[in-house]
């Protein structure tokens, strides 16, 4: 059995909206696949991306075959392993963290310290949205054979990305947000737009209003198909629930519906394992907000107590197939 996880994480508005200085920096090495209508990392390449923090270093990012962040991997399993594919924003990717710091190296170190054969897969790109994690699911993610997918939600991911401007494929939007359409806006829109979404979810009317005619857009309709294309695959599907999210009680509803297991990772920042509470450190990068290495061991620890592995079979053939043969 395949097992897809869709994590729901910290409303970092701020820290994963990426500042033009940053992405200016960091410039030609997030590349277009046009075939796919994603965007992915400069192949084969080992560079420096920066923070929002002009104070602190740039932190080194190596990207295989694929354009991902991490090694190179067959598209087979080996006999006995189990595959976690990774699918999200910045937060996942590791923005301001160094290679062996990310989310998905700290989950497989776990593992491997618990005598469990598990290969975890980062195929987390900044800036992506629901639709975009969709489309790298089907066009990469699926091809590792996985036997779990891990797929990050932040409050952020219910509105377009640039990816719906870089490749024309803006979905049609609901009346009152017309305005996301224009690209040169964007930005001034998404300004907006947070306000007043935080002023309607202060006051608690979150449930029946035009949020939720995005929220059906952006969110539902891919988590939807992500759930029947791994109802196709024997996978099950798994929310892990940040449950701060003002828009948690939509998510419950759809998981519900699409009969989807949920997991609640928001409370693992409160609740560290003793280890950590003893020596406690920053969770975010200063004037950045995205997680640092330490918050990322904390969530990984929390993911590897909770997540049910399904077993490995020992037996299984591997394929021979390599991402390079991948075109």
């Amino acid at each position: 059995m395949v097992i897809m996880l869709v994590a729901i994480t910290f409303a970092f508005v701020t820290g994963c909206s990426h500042g033009r200085d940053a992405e200016r920096k960091s410039q030609g090495y997030i590349v277009k696949d046009y075939k796919n209508k994603v965007q992915i990392l400069k192949k084969n390449a080992t560079f420096e991306m920066y923070t929002h923090n002009p104070k602190l270093p740039p932190f080194i990012v190596r990207a295989n075959s694929l354009g991902i962040r991490d090694r190179e991997y067959p598209l087979g399993k080996p006999p006995g392993t189990l595959r976690i594919v990774i699918l999200g924003d910045s937060f996942l990717f590791g923005w301001g963290v160094e290679q062996d710091e990310t989310f998905d190296e700290q989950l497989e170190r776990i593992y491997k310290k618990r005598g469990r054969k598990v290969e975890v897969i980062n195929l987390a790109i900044p800036g992506q949205n629901h639709i975009s994690e969709l489309k790298m699911l089907k066009s990469i993610g699926l091809k590792y054979d996985p036997d779990i997918v891990l797929m990050q939600v932040n409050l952020d991911d219910f509105y377009p990305d640039y990816n719906n401007y870089i490749f024309k494929d803006m979905p049609v939007l609901p009346h009152g947000f017309e305005s996301f359409s224009n690209e040169k806006r964007f930005d001034r829109t998404k300004e907006k737009f947070m306000t007043r979404f935080n002023r309607i979810r202060n006051a608690g009317e979150l449930e029946n209003n035009d949020f939720m005619k995005l929220f059906d857009v952006f969110a539902a309709k891919p988590i939807t198909e992500a759930a029947e294309i791994t109802k196709k695959n024997d996978i099950e599907l798994t929310l892990l629930m940040n449950m701060d999210n003002p828009m948690v009680p939509a998510y419950k509803q759809l998981a519900e519906k699409l009969n989807i297991r949920t997991i609640d990772m928001y409370s693992a920042q409160f609740n560290p394992p003793l280890e950590f509470a003893r020596n406690m450190k920053p969770l975010f990068i200063e004037k950045d907000g995205h997680p640092t290495a330490f918050a990322l061991a904390i969530f990984a620890r929390y993911v590897a107590d909770n997540l049910e592995l399904p077993p490995t079979n020992p037996t299984s053939e591997q394929k021979t197939d390599s991402p390079a043969a991948i075109k």
